[in-house]
């Protein structure tokens, strides 16, 4: 039997050991899932779960009775309310419930709805959760928590703890006033899944109200697109925030409706939007998306949109988004396919909007083509909206500002913002401004959006028309504090005021030398930018001031006062000109006739034919050049027009691109001006590389290379450009002047021209001509004769600024820089000029420059004088040739007139040596030199030579030179510090030698070294020329050191022992090494040297510092150093000795503990014996005799010795009539009698508070009880008494006596009359107030004569002010005086106030500074001039400040990583925002050469891992790349679906899920992890499966199968051992 048992648990054991765990717990714990529904975690929304949740008990209905795990559930009965209290555990629903009450939660409860409803109670929530956690899932996806049709009551009441929403609905629910579907009161609601649909709340937050607290939606829906979905409520149809944080990453609120926020409204709090969250498809009349009163909102993900046409966010005013107030940040995500009357992305009233990183608003398109819909993406109606970084705005649509309409507010837009491919019905493709202000800078782009068309399927316009920044009359775009920088572009729409009014405000403060065309461009065709009074116009055509720039250089010429426009278009295409796009033909005369206008080059012209002008022309090169391609002139102006020439790429400077030239091998001149009053500008350009070096064609034989200027009044203004690398023939190689022309100069350059034959290789002014030279440069030309300029023929020169330098003449006595001829009618001279360098026979060096000839720079004949006709600027250089004159005649005139007092030599120089200019009389002379006989002493830092035998034009020895030698103090660097040495004169190059001698502070003077100065202390520096010695002193200063470091400490070693500082060093090796030590940082006496290595010293606080050099003062002290006193340790204290210190052997502390017993002994007595307490001792040390703090009793009580309380016994109060007694006193503790009583006297009377009065008298009666004494009796007294009253008793204050009929106390003065100027006056009756009786009359008043102003006011005429009185005399009669006259008003007299006088011209009260520039790193700056801003005049001119040094900072190297970018080490200057590879600034680079591309990412977890087929296991791979790189995961080659792997943060962490695991074949696959910085790659093994090891699952019929059969053959075992068993019995 007991072997058949043992079989039988066997057989047991065998089948139970082989059933998975997993069975039996599915099978014994009842209703188990993750917590997201599913038998595995989805990770949807939520964290993937590790375990599933078991759902312990069961909640259901049975009729009207809840049951909890089988057991009745009863509702509680609260003293207000009843509820279904549900206890702390985890519930599933068996059955849809009724509750009938709310059901409480106080504590942590998980439900699963099972696919069942909770309904709610009429009028009661339906969960109210008021501790603890309350976690909602469904695992059937049906279940809900709602109320009936027609009932009202929240779904969930979030009173207090946390709300974890997995699945379920809630839906159904009605509030009467906040939190439709949740309401959420200072707590936390998470929704991970499950949806708030079809709620309703008649006031905010039909889906969800949140009053304080968080609510976190990472998954799930708030509302629906379908029938009963959407929440709705008056403000918030999904979600009202009141206060609170709203953190929103996963999930959608679609589809709900309200007045207000269709989606959202949040009145306060915090609002974070990021990641896949979606607000779409929202209803409301205000924020069909998101309706913002307050608060922040943050979204950096996410998208507030509607898909597809079929659910947009509609609304009136912001279809996506309203912004009333409140800030609200977008860094990410999209407000995209929005709709709504006034801004359809988003509407913004107040507050703050701010797109930045790469956010987005697209494609938010208005249904109608209503003009009343303003603002597809946004609309600006107050407050601030700002784009800044890579945001954008694009692709959206509406009638009138496609992207951005402006009414209020302000819109600023920076960085790299963009706003593109927007498009409007009218007006404002891009940006529509109608109010507001529009700040821009960076490189913002607003281009390519379009407006005009009809309405096309898309709901777009189909008008193609380019309207990016579309400004009405007045609006501006406003240049920000940042700047426009390079690459900026944005177009622009004038509403029809083309070239009138500017339409930017701020340019020439932030843009100044910019120009407006590389920033800007025109929507209109045709259409030019120009500058006037520093702010940017669009005007018709090629635009800008004749001078070449955006701004006025007036440089040689009178400022202009608006730019030109260069209408019409001059082009050449294969072989055509063309102008306004006609072709340009040759006229019958042979040539290409130029109508009258203004033209630009926009091409390279290589005309056959000469053009010739008819009519007025100006001409812009604008780069381009015109080159003959045939013989004869290129250009020639007509008689009697107008020529301007001009070249805007040449700028505001002398540079031109542009150039009139011929082809190779042909000849002609550059411009031939016709005679007879014909006028030829010159502003910009280049005349070159012209040969007139035949006359097959003229009979003008060779003459004007560059320019011909013809006979009888035609006249040529230079004003710059240049006229270079002619050839004429004969005469003339830059310029040729006719007879009777007028060439005037006043800037520009004339350069290496050259007339083969005969005169003027510049200019040649030949007969009866003028040639007037103000400005510019006449160089290294060469002819025979007048190498720069040759005046012939009753021709005159004036030369009155520029420079005639560098020039040459093949012959002798030629004018190297200038030829008079004897003919000559004039040459006058004035201003700043220079005239030298000119050569005589000089040959040119291979930079074209004249050298090796003798010098000859203006050559006179005899007879001809130069006319000084005003002041020669002292900088002036004249070199002089005469042919014969010397010492003889005079070469000037009117030298006296306008040069008195100014030495000759400083101004002329004689070209030929031996002579110098002298003063005879009034007028020079060159005569022979004075040879100098100098004379040298020494003053200070300084020799002069001064020669004693001749005088300056004051009387004074003519200084020749002085040679100064300096030297600056310094401070001690270890480098040599010497003196400077510079000479003038005669002194300009010789070189002297130093010595220096040093201060000797014992001997007090100084020493004479062969040193070089270099270290500390005081210096001569002396130089000694011809006996006389000059010298300075200076001093190098010693330098400054900062403290040692890293000195330690070490405590002393014993008491009264020394501790140590370690590091110190005693400079024993290196004397500035050297240290010393105090106890004070700040004393200067009582220093001590350090010993090398450490330094002992006693213990405290000290303060080590190197010692003072020669070269260097003490150091700073180092931080405070504390040395520690000895602490003993160790030892054992007894009762009698102390403990011996272990380190040191001294004894310390304090004895040990006594032995304390109890001894009777009066040392020892705490508190005697008492009525009611025994002795009380201390104990005692029966070693020692100590006492202890412990006490005991002992011995009998002492009766003598009272303590405690006392009573008293027999007591009695004393009377005012009889005596009292004390009472006897007993002890309260023993009851003993102490001590006996004493008698009390009797008391004083107690009169009565109220005075008894009579007719005479007032006394007190005693208040006591049995006495009655009258007390202070006495007769009345005091008071006094009137005309009315009797008099009052000042004791008891009552009347008494008669009243006194002379004693008035109140009266008044009656009929009083003031005299006046004119009229007597009455003093007044005295009446008494009281008795009503006049007491005293008054008298008469004499007039007197002092007059009164009738109205305070002064009357005045021209010269005088005065009052009039009210009899209309006339008094006070001044004249007017004081106050200030100005520029534009008269003085006001300090008394009357009136004008009066002359105003003061030169008087200017009110001035600001006007065109200031600041300086840049490119741009030189301008102090600005000062003008006045009454009379509006200039009053004093302004100054150019030098350009700005970059301020570079160095940015060290950094490696690239898998992780981020590197970059190389380069410079960045903050000033101008340039990048730099060296530190000089002289290697610019870019931004994008900077960076070094991050590292190819690595599998750096899960490579080579191995999985058996069909197993569902789930593998996780890891890549070092950055997590925000993720692109995509690929599989043997291809992308694979997103469905089947997660993807984590932690570098990028990809985990294939084990369902697809299951799915692979068998064999190696490769894994990639594809990033920005490229691809991972891992390998992993499927290996074929051998043995099945999947456990069974609930409901498994194969493995119930299994089981069964394990059963049968368990039986047959027990029946074949029972066989056996009974065979051996029978046996």
């Amino acid at each position: 039997m007991k072997k058949r048992l043992l079989s039988v648990f066997l057989c047991l054991c065998m089948v139970f050991g082989l059933v998975p765990a997993t069975v039996w717990a599915e099978t014994t714990n009842g209703h188990t899932h993750y917590l997201c529904g599913g038998s595995t975690c989805n990770g949807s929304g939520h964290e993937n779960e590790t375990y599933k949740t078991t759902f312990e008990k069961e909640i259901k209905q049975e009729g009207n009775k809840l049951k909890i795990g089988g057991e009745p559930w009863a509702p509680t009965k609260g003293s207000n309310d009843t509820f279904y209290i549900l206890p702390a555990g985890t519930y599933y629903l068996g059955s849809d419930i009724s509750s009938g009450y709310t059901i409480k939660i106080e504590n942590n409860v998980t439900l699963c709805l099972n696919g069942h409803k909770i309904t709610g109670a009429n009028g009661m929530d339906a969960i109210k959760l008021t501790g603890g956690s309350f976690t909602l899932t469904d695992c059937q996806n049906s279940g809900k928590i709602t109320h009936a049709s027609g009932n009202t009551g929240r779904g969930v009441y979030v009173d207090r703890g946390t709300f974890n929403m997995y699945g379920g609905s809630i839906t159904g629910n009605t509030s009467n006033s906040y939190g439709g579907g949740v309401y959420v009161s200072s707590s936390t609601f998470n929704m991970f899944g499950g949806s708030i649909t079809g709620n309703t709340a008649n006031i905010d937050g039909g889906g969800v109200y949140v009053s304080g607290g968080t609510f976190g939606m990472s998954g799930g829906s708030i509302g629906g697109k379908n029938a009963n979905e959407p929440n709705t409520a008056t403000y918030g149809g999904g979600v009202y925030m009141l206060s609170g944080t709203f953190y929103m990453s996963g999930g959608s609120i679609t589809g709900n409706n309200a007045d207000r926020g269709g989606g959202v409204e949040m009145y306060s709090g915090n609002f974070t939007m990021k990641d896949s969250a979606s607000i779409t498809g929202n209803n409301a009349a205000g924020g069909g998306g998101v309706y913002m009163v307050n608060g922040t909102f943050g979204m950096s993900g996410g998208s507030i949109t509607g898909n597809n046409a079929n659910e947009p966010n509609t609304a009136t005013y912001g279809g996506g988004v309203y912004v009333v107030n409140g800030t609200f940040g977008m860094s990410g995500g999209s407000i995209t396919g929005n709709n709504a009357v006034y801004g359809s992305g988003v509407y913004v009233n107040g507050g703050e909007f701010a797109m930045s990183d790469n956010a987005k608003i697209t494609n938010n398109i208005c249904k109608s083509s209503d003009d009343n819909r303003l603002g597809g993406g946004v609309y600006v109606g107050g407050g601030n909206f700002t784009m800044k970084d890579s945001a954008s705005i694009s692709g959206n649509c509406v009638k009138r500002g496609g992207g951005v309409y402006v009414g209020g507010g302000n819109f600023t837009m920076k960085d790299s913002a963009s706003i593109t491919g927007n498009n409007a019905g009218s007006n404002g493709g891009g940006v529509y401004v109608s109010g507001g202000t529009v700040k821009v800078s960076g490189k913002v782009t607003v281009t390519d959006n379009t407006v005009g068309g009809t309405k096309g399927a898309n709901g777009k316009f189909t008008g193609d028309t380019k309207n990016n920044v579309y400004l009405p009359t007045g609006k501006t775009i406003t240049i920000g504090t940042d700047k426009l920088s390079e690459g900026a572009q944005l177009g622009v729409t004038l509403d029809g005021y083309y070239g009138d009014k500017a339409f930017t405000s701020g340019w020439n403060a932030k843009m100044s030398g910019k120009s407006p065309a590389d920033y800007f461009i025109s929507d209109v065709g045709g259409k030019g930018f120009e500058l006037s009074g520093g702010e940017v116009k669009l005007c018709d055509g090629h635009t800008h001031y004749l001078c070449g720039g955006d701004t006025c250089n007036s440089s040689g010429h009178a400022t202009e006062s608006s730019k030109t426009t260069f209408a019409k278009e001059i082009k050449q295409v294969s072989g055509t000109l063309y102008i306004d796009n006609i072709e340009w033909t040759v006229s019958s005369y042979g040539n290409y006739t130029l109508p009258a206008g203004a033209y630009y080059l926009s091409t390279d012209l290589t005309p056959d034919y000469m053009i010739q002008t008819n009519g007025s022309v100006t001409l812009c090169l604008n780069g381009h050049s015109i080159t003959a391609n045939h013989d004869g002139d290129v250009i020639a102006a007509n008689s009697g027009v107008t020529f301007t020439l001009t070249d805007c790429k040449g700028g505001n400077s002398n540079a031109a691109f542009g150039k009139i030239t011929h082809a190779s091998g042909k000849d002609g001149r550059g411009v031939y001006v016709f005679n007879r009053s014909t006028t030829f500008n010159m502003y910009g350009g280049s005349i070159a590389d012209n040969n007139m070096v035949t006359d097959d064609y003229v009979g003008n034989d060779e003459i004007g290379g560059g320019v011909y200027i013809a006979d009888d009044g035609a006249t040529f203004n230079m004003y710059g450009g240049t006229i270079c690398g002619n050839t004429a023939g004969s005469s003339g190689g830059g310029v040729y002047m006719g007879e009777k022309t007028n060439f005037n100069m006043y800037g520009g350059a004339i350069c290496g021209n050259t007339a083969t034959r005969n005169f003027g290789g510049g200019v040649c002014a030949y007969k009866s001509s003028k040639f007037y030279m103000s400005g510019g440069e006449i160089g290294d030309n060469g002819t025979r004769c007048g190498g720069g300029v040759f005046v012939g023929d009753n021709s005159t020169f004036t030369m009155t600024g520029g420079s005639i330098t560098g020039n040459n003449v093949s012959h002798w006595r030629a004018g190297g820089g200038i030829y008079i001829s004897s003919s000559a009618q004039k040459i006058t001279v004035s201003g700043n000029i220079q005239i030298t360098g000119n050569m005589k026979a000089g040959t040119k060096n291979e930079n074209g420059k004249y050298t090796d000839g003798k010098v000859e720079n203006l050559y006179l004949n005899d007879g001809i004088t130069i006319t000084v006709g005003g002041t020669l600027a002292d900088s002036s250089k004249l070199g002089v040739t005469l042919a014969s004159d010397y010492g003889d005649n005079a070469f000037t005139s009117g030298w006296k007139t306008n040069m008195s007092g100014k030495t000759p030599t400083d101004y002329f120089t004689s070209d030929v040596d031996g002579y110098e200019a002298k003063l005879y009389d009034t007028e020079l002379k060159l005569v022979s030199e004075h040879t100098h006989s100098w004379t040298y002493t020494a003053s200070g830092d300084t020799i002069a030579a001064t020669c004693k035998n001749c005088e300056d034009n004051n009387g004074q020895d003519i200084v020749g030179g002085t040679y100064t030698i300096t030297a600056s103090d310094a401070t001690y660097d270890g480098s040599v510090k010497t003196a400077v040495v510079s000479g003038t004169g005669i002194f300009e190059n010789v070189d002297m030698s130093i010595s220096y001698s040093k201060y000797n502070e014992t001997s007090k003077q100084f020493e004479s070294t062969n040193i070089l100065p270099a270290g500390a202390g005081r210096y001569k520096a002396s130089i000694t020329y011809s006996g006389a010695t000059a010298g300075v002193e200076y001093t190098i200063k010693k330098a400054t050191r900062e403290a040692p470091e890293g000195l330690t400490v070490s405590p002393a070693g014993s008491i009264g022992g020394k501790g140590k500082i370690n590091g110190t060093t005693s400079g024993a090796y290196n004397e500035v090494k050297a240290m010393e030590y105090n106890t004070s940082a700040t004393a200067t006496t009582g220093w001590k040297d350090c010993s090398d290595g450490s330094t002992e010293v006693a213990p405290g606080t000290y303060y080590v510092r190197y010692k003072e050099t020669d070269n260097y003062y003490a150091s700073t002290v180092s931080a405070e150093l504390t040395v520690k006193e000895h602490t003993h340790f160790g030892g054992n204290a007894t009762c009698q000795e102390k403990a011996i210190c272990d380190g040191c052997g001294q004894e310390y502390g304090e004895l040990g503990n006594h032995k304390f017993t109890e001894t009777v002994d009066g040392k020892y007595l705490v508190s005697a014996a008492t009525c009611g307490s025994k002795a009380v001792y201390n104990k005692s040390c029966s070693v020692c005799g100590a006492k202890s703090d412990e006490i005991f009793e002992t011995g009998e009580y002492d009766y003598t010795n009272h303590i405690g309380s006392t009573y008293k016994k027999n007591q009695k109060e004393a009377t005012c009539y009889a005596e009292g007694y004390t009472g006897d006193t007993y002890c309260s503790t023993c009851n003993h009698e102490i001590e006996k009583g004493t008698p009390i006297a009797k008391n004083a009377h107690n009169p009565a508070s109220v005075w008894t009065t009579d007719e005479t008298d007032h006394w007190k009666e005693c208040q006591t009880v049995g006495c009655g004494n009258i007390i202070d009796k006495a007769h009345h007294s005091g008071g006094e008494a009137t005309c009315v009253k009797k008099a009052i008793c000042s004791v008891c204050k009552v009347e008494y006596g008669a009243v006194d009929t002379s004693n008035h106390k109140h009266t008044e003065v009656r009929n009083a009359k003031s005299a006046t100027c004119c009229e007597k006056g009455y003093t007044g009756d005295t009446w008494c107030i009281d008795c009503k009786k006049i007491i005293e009359n008054g008298s008469e008043i004499s007039a007197t004569g002092n007059h009164t102003d009738v109205d305070g006011k002064w009357e005045s005429d021209e010269t005088n002010h005065w009052h009039t009185c009210y009899f209309g005399t006339k008094f006070d009669v001044t004249a007017h005086n004081g106050g200030e006259a100005t520029c534009v008003s008269k003085a006001v007299c300090e008394v009357c106030k009136v004008q009066y006088g002359d105003i003061d011209a030169a008087n200017h009260k009110h001035t600001e500074i006007r065109g200031a520039e600041p300086a840049t790193e490119q741009e030189k700056g301008y102090t600005g001039d000062t003008w006045c801003l009454d009379c509006n005049k200039k009053i004093a001119d302004g100054k150019e400040t030098d350009r700005l040094s970059h301020s570079l900072k160095k940015v060290e190297a950094k490696a690239a990583t898998t992780r981020e970018n590197g970059n190389i080490e380069y410079y960045h200057c903050d000033g101008c925002d340039k990048y730099f590879a060296d530190e000089s600034g002289t290697k610019e680079i870019s931004r994008e050469e900077t960076v070094i591309k991050k590292l190819p990412p690595e599998i750096i977890e899960g490579n080579n891992a191995i999985v058996n087929n069909g197993e569902k296991k789930s593998l996780t791979f890891r890549s070092d790349a950055a997590f925000t790189d993720f692109i995509r995961v690929e599989l043997d080659g291809k992308v694979l679906d997103e469905k089947d792997y997660t993807k984590a943060e932690g570098s990028i962490i990809v985990t294939l899920n084990n369902d697809f695991i299951s799915t692979l074949s068998v064999g190696e696959h490769t894994l990639g992890i594809v990033s920005e910085s490229g691809t991972a790659t891992a390998k992993f093994t499927v290996k074929a499966s051998e043995i099945p090891n999947e456990s069974p699952k609930t409901g498994d019929n194969n493995m119930v199968a299994f089981w069964s059969l394990a059963a049968i053959l368990s039986l047959a075992v027990l029946g074949f051992t029972t066989v056996v068993s009974k065979k051996k019995r029978a046996k």
